[in-house]
């Protein structure tokens, strides 16, 4: 007699399945604008106007190295000089200055070392004799610092200027011996009340030191504030002329 087996059927449940992610969130915003090219900085003028030729041949031992020609070195430029421009060195109590003069009058005076001296590259520097602006302007800086004079009479020919320079210098002349003025003074003085500090610039670039007294300027509160010169040298002028 055969034996039945009755097989027995196991039913495995199955794990659900993970839940499907929502959709990633759609950007509404537009992408950001990619900024245009940097404009193309043209080569320097005379270096390398074309470019080298690359050669396809590997190089071998032995081969030259291949050498670049240099650079072409453009001239400097020199400053130019104003037409009839004479110079001469002049001793002071305060250090020696340099004074220039044209035929029409005196273009500048600077004490060795101050801001904005220029480039005197070229200049004819010499004893300034027979010149009859240097030899006024020497005489009366002497004077001055001997407390002889309290004023100048040169003739003046100030050395470069844009219009709204020359209007503070001419200003500047104006201002009193013993009597010091502001910035903001001098501003309301050349009717540009709103440009106080313009007209300090200007006043620092004054070429003509002692001669035009842009050291007649303070702060305004009273203070020394800058002074192309030095500092040392504005309290020695003020003081000579607070004594003298």
């Amino acid at each position: 007699m055969t034996a039945m087996h009755t097989s027995t059927r196991t039913t495995v449940a199955l794990a659900p399945l993970p839940a499907v992610p929502a959709p990633l969130p759609v950007i509404s915003a537009p992408l950001p604008v990619i900024p245009a090219p940097l404009p193309v900085i043209p080569a320097q003028a005379g270096i390398h106007d074309r470019p080298p030729r690359l050669s396809t041949r590997p190089r071998l031992r032995g081969d030259a190295v291949p050498v670049r020609p240099p650079a072409r070195q453009e001239a400097p430029t020199m400053p130019s000089i104003p037409t009839g421009l004479t110079a001469t060195h002049h001793a002071t109590p305060l250090g020696p200055v340099l004074l220039a003069a044209t035929p029409l009058g005196l273009a500048g005076l600077w004490f060795d070392g101050q801001r904005h001296h220029p480039d005197t590259t070229g200049w004819p520097i010499g004893d300034g004799a027979g010149h009859a602006v240097l030899a006024q302007a020497r005489a009366e800086l002497d004077a001055y610092f001997a407390g002889r004079a309290h004023a100048f009479t040169v003739p003046l020919d100030p050395l470069r200027g844009t219009p709204f320079q020359r209007a503070v210098w001419a200003a500047l002349q104006a201002v009193p011996r013993g009597l010091p003025t502001t910035y903001a003074a001098l501003a309301r003085a050349i009717g540009a009340p709103a440009a106080v500090r313009a007209v300090g610039a200007a006043v620092g670039r004054n070429p003509l030191s002692v001669v035009v007294p842009c050291h007649r300027v303070l702060g305004s509160d009273g203070s020394l504030t800058g002074y192309a010169g030095g500092l040392a040298r504005k309290r020695a002028l003020l003081a000579l002329e607070a004594t003298a």
